[in-house]
């Protein structure tokens, strides 16, 4: 970007935030316009919350790369108290009807309706499967062989769950520690 300007790291913290659920987290502030420009310039636009852009368009041999990187960055494989396993997207109503429609012609998943929820400011959408057939989908067309960079441990968590769901959740919790 040929740019001086210094990027601060601020370290992961615990948040008791809802919309975080205790994850660390780490920020970036920019305070440099003409860093910003070139991000823009790159295709970094600020302030997605407040936008609901569509879906782009991803060549099919590259659209298991793009998804994965939404649910790293804006997804969710969570397990709940019942053991029951949800693997889960949170985005703009438009962008999250494309990865919706994506998984369903590429995974082969279910159909499922996007759920809206208004926020403070803008309108948003989850998408949401829990069946455990599409839960495989998922995980052969999210992580094939050699698929590149993912979050470890929503891999993990999820390719545990497929092979540990029928233990109770505290064994599968055990699991899933040793696993790390």
């Amino acid at each position: 970007l040929e740019t001086k300007q210094r990027i601060y790291y601020v370290a992961a913290r615990k948040s008791s935030s809802s919309d975080n659920m205790g994850q660390p987290q780490s920020h970036l502030k920019i305070n440099s316009t003409v860093l910003v420009k070139k991000l823009m310039e790159l295709g970094m636009m600020p302030r997605k919350t407040y936008r609901d852009d569509p879906f782009p368009v991803v060549p099919d041999n590259m659209a298991s790369h793009f998804v994965r990187g939404v649910l790293d960055g804006d997804g969710t494989i969570c397990v709940g108290e019942n053991s029951a396993c949800t693997v889960g997207f949170i985005g703009s109503v438009k962008f999250m009807g494309g990865v919706r429609d994506s998984l369903v012609r590429l995974a082969k998943v279910s159909h499922k309706e996007l759920q809206l929820k208004k926020g403070k400011t803008a309108e948003y959408a989850t998408v949401c499967w829990t069946a455990v057939e599409d839960l495989r989908k998922l995980l052969g067309f999210l992580y094939p062989d050699g698929c590149g960079f993912y979050l470890e441990r929503k891999y993990t968590r999820l390719a545990n769950w497929l092979t540990f769901a029928r233990f109770p959740r505290q064994v599968w919790d055990s699991f899933e520690e040793e696993a790390v």
